[in-house]
């Protein structure tokens, strides 16, 4: 067998348990690639927690193996969706009044998905917020606040009460079980929480605790002489802790940086830190090579937020999907499946 190699993948924020976004890479690698294969190797093969696949390019080319490790984040994100109800009624007027009024808008105009995607979880963030508002003033009401004077009890019974007649609830009710508003408000919460660099009740800010979970995971592989090119494979929110590790790291003639998705585009909009952080890690970040592969059908990942005049490697990805998969985010993995995509992951052709 030829070279070794490595990769460590840094998947999003979605619900998925740890190793579960990884097999979903391993299980495209495996099936949809073409032109190459893509065979696991016994696990034991490979150390700290790493699983070992060859891959066979064209006839002619040498096989080659790569571990592949999962730095995971998602059990970093914060919940506001399963927090108390006062909680949770003062963290979501804080997260529209943050959203709303933001340059985020006007980028959004760059894209027709993007405007459509953007003002679709505007709108069910604002019947979640609905809901959690009528139910905490129906709380008020029931003497959850102590010493509150009667009238405010009351005035606060009868508006929570009318909000929520059964007409209403059932209509919000039917809209949060179709769609996955939790998942989406948790999601914006993170964010949101993750760009101002708020503590947690740790002291350690999200930005902090994302970062230093990559950082480990990059360092323990690049510790490694015998891997000949290590690949940082990077999608969704994932892209967003690479990309910020990477900026301020020194270069590694070893590593390369492959982002799938990226929501930096809209999310550079909202903060000045982070759209800082990405020019720079296109001009003097710590990889000798950084390809981008986004698709328009893609709301959730655009272009990234860069000058053409960079070396940044851009690639389109044209994905045949209706119109609800775009809009409702389903299209978002559809990269794992893509032939050409997952060839870019494995450096094939480079």
């Amino acid at each position: 067998m030829g070279a070794l190699e490595a990769m460590v993948f840094v998947p999003g924020l979605s619900n998925r348990q740890i190793g579960a976004a990884r097999e979903m890479l391993l299980s495209g690698l495996e099936t949809s690639l073409e032109g190459a294969s893509v065979t696991r190797l016994p696990a034991e093969e490979s150390g700290g927690g790493a699983i070992p696949v060859e891959v066979r390019g064209p006839t002619g080319t040498e096989p080659r193996r790569i571990d592949v490790f999962e730095a995971y984040i998602g059990d970093i994100r914060t919940q506001l969706t399963t927090d108390k109800t006062w909680r949770k009624v003062l963290g979501g007027l804080g997260l529209i009044v943050y959203w709303a009024f933001s340059p985020v808008w006007k980028a959004a105009w760059s894209s027709t998905y993007l405007f459509l995607g953007i003002v679709g979880s505007s709108l069910l963030l604002g019947a979640w917020y609905y809901g959690v508002l009528g139910i905490g003033l129906q709380a008020i009401g029931s003497g959850a606040i102590e010493d509150a004077p009667g009238f405010v009890e009351k005035w606060a019974l009868a508006v929570g009460d009318g909000m929520l007649g059964w007409k209403v609830w059932l209509t919000v009710s039917l809209v949060l079980a179709w769609f996955p508003i939790n998942s989406l408000v948790d999601l914006a919460f993170f964010a949101k929480r993750f760009l101002t660099q708020r503590p947690s009740d740790e002291g350690v800010s999200l930005r902090d605790a994302s970062r230093n979970r990559v950082r480990d995971a990059l360092d323990a592989v690049l510790a490694h002489p015998e891997y000949s090119r290590v690949t940082l494979l990077a999608h969704s929110f994932g892209t967003v802790v690479a990309v910020d590790l990477l900026a301020d790291r020194e270069r590694d003639d070893r590593l390369r940086l492959v982002t799938l998705g990226s929501p930096l585009r809209i999310l550079s909009a909202r903060s000045r830190w982070l759209r800082a952080e990405v020019l720079k890690c296109a001009e003097q970040g710590a990889q000798v090579k950084w390809i981008d592969v986004h698709s328009e059908q893609d709301w959730m990942g655009g272009s990234l937020p860069l000058p053409e005049s960079t070396a940044v490697e851009s690639r389109t990805l044209e994905l045949d999907a209706g119109l609800g998969d775009r809009l409702f985010g389903r299209t978002h993995d559809r990269y794992f499946r893509d032939s050409d995509t997952l060839k870019v992951a494995l450096g094939i052709g480079d």
